[in-house]
């Protein structure tokens, strides 16, 4: 039998539609994400994060999105582990 899973990376507001697909064939799915991205592009806000979350895995993508080597080697090993689940409100 086949059970597709997929990763899905950088947390652009447009994810939201590919989860909306992924639900509607009962795959599964973690979606790795930043808080904020450094390279300027729109990340999901807190009550994104948090619907999202009520139907798939949530992984982190550090804070800013830090490309490895981007900043010297101590940011990304610094980021690269942190994620919170924001509260609501």
């Amino acid at each position: 039998m086949f059970f597709p899973t997929f990763s899905i990376d950088d947390g652009h507001p447009l994810d939201l539609k590919i989860a909306e697909a992924l639900a509607r064939k009962k795959y599964k799915a973690i979606f790795y994400l930043p808080i904020k991205n450094s390279e300027g592009l729109p990340t999901l806000n807190k009550k994104q994060i948090l619907f999202l979350s009520k139907h798939f895995e949530i992984g982190s993508h550090t804070y800013h999105h830090v490309v490895d080597g981007e900043g010297g080697a101590g940011r990304y090993h610094r980021e690269r582990n942190y994620f919170f689940l924001p509260t609501p409100g």
